[in-house]
């Protein structure tokens, strides 16, 4: 029987899963996931991410004591993790994985750029090690689908997995979309989506050139950035822009998601297993 992972959103009192050396032991005390005794180390037991469900199952058993009927935490958290288109690309396409969402990409590729295939309304991910040239990134024949933009004709829709990660707020709305007005330092995530609140989206000639606004607006965040091909530019933020103060919002090139995160930190989200459940 699989060993069933689940999200906690509040943050209460467990006893801790930890691992010394190959072997696992409960503590005896009781503490909260960002309060754990430094001599000791939350388990990181190896994961599987189920891609035609969307769910996570812990890879191994865990040897517990079966009588103990209660949550444990492990050293795994949910975070809000930031993405960023960078365009359509020419590459060759190979390897392709079978996804449910975007995000999916996220667990198949250990590397942080991935590249999104569609296929008769299927979703399928390839591995990249690098980006691809900026001169690679400007094909028009990628489309959108669902909430993003993917390839099409032998296109790759080219995305990074970025830095920022975020659990502070379990009341925030997952999957929304950055966007800036000319100074960057003012983005805000607004819908991804509002057939109420179209706005232009900021795109940019290349990596050094100084980001322009669209003369269009966009109800949806991929329709916007999958325009910036049509100008032969580049998706971008706002980061680098000299000319006008331009108050209104625009649409960037960053959404976030929910992933799991291996812990290395406080974090008011985590992943607990029940001990008494076991392969």
């Amino acid at each position: 029987m699989a060993i069933y992972v689940h999200i906690l959103f509040w943050i209460c009192i467990y006893t801790c899963l930890f691992t010394e050396g190959a072997e696992y032991y409960i503590s005896t005390s009781i503490n909260t996931w960002n309060n754990v005794p430094q001599d000791c180390n939350l388990a990181q037991p190896e994961y599987v991410h189920e891609y035609a469900t969307g769910t996570i199952n812990l890879n191994n058993s865990i040897p517990l004591n079966e009588t103990q009927q209660h949550d444990v935490w492990i050293g795994y958290f949910k975070a809000l993790t930031e993405f960023k288109y960078h365009g359509c690309s020419n590459l060759s396409i190979s390897d392709l994985t079978h996804v449910k969402s975007l995000v999916d990409c996220k667990y198949a590729c250990s590397g942080n750029y991935f590249g999104l295939y569609c296929s008769d309304d299927e979703l399928q991910c390839q591995c990249l090690n690098e980006l691809p040239d900026v001169d690679d990134l400007k094909s028009k024949y990628c489309t959108t689908l669902d909430d993003f933009v993917c390839g099409t004709n032998s296109r790759l829709a080219i995305y990074s997995v970025g830095t920022d990660k975020s659990s502070r707020n379990q009341n925030i709305i997952s999957n929304l979309c950055k966007a800036s007005p000319f100074n960057s330092n003012y983005a805000a995530w607004i819908k991804c989506d509002d057939e109420n609140n179209a706005t232009k989206v900021w795109c940019r000639n290349d990596e050094s050139s100084e980001p322009f606004l669209s003369s269009d607006e966009f109800a949806a965040w991929n329709e916007a950035n999958d325009d910036c091909a049509n100008k032969d530019a580049l998706p971008s933020t706002a980061v680098g822009y000299n000319g006008d103060n331009l108050e209104d919002m625009a649409f960037t090139n960053i959404f976030r998601s929910w992933t799991t995160q291996k812990g290395n930190g406080s974090c008011l989200f985590t992943i607990f297993v029940r001990p008494f459940v076991t392969m």
